[in-house]
Order: C-alpha cells, then sequence, then structure tokens
C-alpha cells in the first residue's frame, strides 16, 4: 500500500510523497491515518456478517472492480446478504450479530479465533478458524455463531488426544508437513465446529520445510478425500494403545 503511495505523481490528488515535508511527513499520515487504524479494526471488520473479503484493491485494471461488484450483486440477490438492521446491530455490538434482550455487544464474541492451547507448549489445537478465513456469507456467520457459543467457556479445561503423526515428503525431502492428528476431549457435542473437528490437529512446527502451519489442514483434508498429489509420500505413525492425552486450555485469541 505505501508502495502506491510512492509511485504517485505530484499532480495526483491523493496522498503522494511530493508534499511538504517530504516521504517521512506522508509516511506518517499514511500510517497515523490509514494503516494503524485499518490494521486495528481488521478482527472486528471480519466478525461483521456479510463480509467480503477481496483482493480487488490491489488488482491492475477493472477486472478485479468487475468480479467483486458481480460477487456482491449475486450475494444480494441470492438472500446472503444481512439487512442493514442486521448489519447496523452488528456495528454497534463491535463486529458481533444482533442479539435480543441483552442488545448486540453482549453477544458479539471478541476473539479473532478460538484454541485448545496445551500449557507450556507453543502448541495448540485450533477449535474455531478466523472468520476472515471464511468464503462466503454462510460460512462467515456459521463462524460467528461457533465462536460465540464457545466463548463463554475460555480458560475451561480439555483434553486433547494424539491417535497418529503423519509425515509428509515432497519430491526428495525439498518439502516436508508434520502434524498429530487430534481429539478433544470435555468438550460438549454441540460446541465442536463440525467443519474444523473433522481437521482438528496439532502442527509439528519443528518438521515443516517449505510448508506454513496454514498448510496443515488443507493437507489433512486432502489425504482425507483421496485428493493428494501423488508426489507427496506420506508416512503415518499409530500411537500404541490407548492414545496418549494431553491436558489443554480453551483460549481465545
Amino acid at each position: 500500500m505505501w508502495a502506491r503511495v510512492g509511485a504517485r505523481a505530484a499532480t495526483d490528488h491523493a496522498l503522494t510523497q511530493h508534499i511538504e515535508g517530504g516521504a517521512a511527513k506522508a509516511y506518517e499520515i499514511f500510517n497515523a491515518v490509514f494503516f494503524e487504524p485499518s490494521r486495528k479494526a481488521l478482527s472486528s471488520v471480519h466478525r461483521l456478517p456479510g463480509v467480503l473479503v477481496s483482493d480487488a484493491f490491489w488488482a491492475e485494471g477493472a477486472e478485479g472492480p468487475k468480479e467483486l461488484a458481480e460477487e456482491l450483486v449475486r450475494r444480494a440477490t441470492a438472500g446472503d446478504a444481512p439487512t442493514l438492521a442486521e448489519f447496523a446491530a452488528a456495528v454497534a455490538g463491535g463486529g458481533g450479530g444482533g442479539g435480543g434482550g441483552g442488545g448486540a455487544s453482549a453477544a458479539a464474541p471478541t476473539a479473532s479465533y478460538m484454541m485448545a492451547e496445551l500449557p507450556g507448549t507453543q502448541m495448540h489445537v485450533t477449535l474455531v478458524p478466523p472468520r476472515g478465513s471464511a468464503t462466503s456469507a454462510a460460512e462467515a456467520a456459521a463462524l460467528f455463531a461457533a465462536m460465540r457459543a464457545l466463548q463463554p467457556l475460555a480458560g475451561s479445561p480439555v483434553r486433547v488426544v494424539l491417535p497418529r503423526y503423519v509425515l509428509g515428503t515432497w519430491r526428495g525431502e525439498t518439502r516436508k508437513i508434520g502434524f498429530w492428528e487430534a481429539g478433544i476431549r470435555g468438550l460438549p457435542d454441540s460446541l465442536h465446529y463440525t467443519p474444523q473437528a473433522a481437521l482438528y490437529h496439532v502442527t509439528d512446527s519443528a518438521a515443516l520445510i517449505g510448508c506454513a502451519p496454514r498448510d496443515v489442514s488443507d493437507f489433512l483434508a486432502r489425504i482425507r478425500a483421496g485428493s493428494l498429489d501423488p508426489e507427496w509420500q506420506v508416512q503415518i505413525f499409530e500411537a500404541s494403545a490407548p492414545p496418549p492425552e494431553m491436558a489443554a486450555v480453551v483460549r481465545e485469541v
């Protein structure tokens, strides 16, 4: 974003580096007025119903904005978009959906995502993924509901079951991905977010080569669906019976 400011000519009506004070003053304005307020508002914006994440801002030419406009029209005509009243209530509540009686602010989750943290380690199991990861309004609403339901249990103990370890190696070890498949005990069935529960895992960060933690869910889903690229060699190490369990705590992040 800052690169765009730097590329603007002095005649541009938007912010440029050619103002009095030069690039330093322009960056001060950019950071204070645009970047930092946007960064701080991001998690709340992602929790709003009907939010559509788009890269149209970065697109060259008219194709990106055109695709964004078409998707907005599609959602509106399909009934996927919230009403103005629902959206206004969510904004008033800090990003959540409106609620009766207690008001929207009491019902709105404040977390970006929910996890079961393994104390004393840097590891966790994601229970509800970030709402910003949703690819549709319906999915965003489902994530919001799951997070709102689970948030009151923040701080509660649960048990993480580790039945097997999975190691994937790509083309002579140029890429590696490792993780433990996981299960959660001690959480009411109704509070598991079903799509995520099918992919519960603990990432083995030390085993990652050329892969990121965010790649693990897709990797596991492809194994389950039988659609993993055959270039991957997968080794599965079953735990002894009964499988090991670890103490964990529900956390909001």
